[in-house]
């Protein structure tokens, strides 16, 4: 098992290690935004989508709304599959923060959202409490002030 966690000085209050895990940067151990819907999308693609106000942290995902592509708002772009975590970038302090556990096939999210994939080297539970820390959420604060997430 490994451990990730951004930023690096967030380690100092771990201390040691457990044997096996490992200290990597965030951006090793996810892909943020893996995917999302192109222009040429078909304008008749059916799609359940999830703003940041749909988004309560303890709670997930508490609303959607059904768009045909043609109608859905621009910013509805970012796929969204299970295991992925949802960090909204802006109004940060609203923590609109969750682990899609169950989506529908068709989950979009809106581009105030970063989705981070996790990979095979972090589990995506942990991802998402650790996307819920102070540390964590100042850090995406700051990032989305200076244009980069990570």
């Amino acid at each position: 098992m490994s451990v990730a966690i951004f930023p690096q000085e967030a380690l100092s209050w771990l201390g040691r290690l457990p044997a096996g895990w490992q200290v990597k940067p965030l951006k090793h151990v996810v892909r943020v935004n893996p995917e999302a819907l192109s222009d040429s999308t078909d304008p008749d693609w059916r799609m359940t989508y999830a703003d940041i106000s749909s988004v309560s942290l303890g709670q997930g995902i508490v609303n959607t709304e059904e768009f045909a592509f043609a109608d859905a708002p621009s910013r509805a772009r970012r796929l969204v599959k299970a295991g992925d975590t949802l960090v909204s970038t802006v109004r940060t302090y609203l923590r609109a923060i969750t682990v899609v556990r169950e989506p529908p096939e068709n989950l979009v999210a809106s581009t105030g959202f970063a989705v981070l994939r996790p990979g095979s080297d972090i589990d995506a539970n942990f991802l998402g409490y650790f996307a819920t820390s102070d540390a964590f959420v100042n850090a995406v604060f700051w990032s989305s002030r200076s244009g980069h997430f990570y």
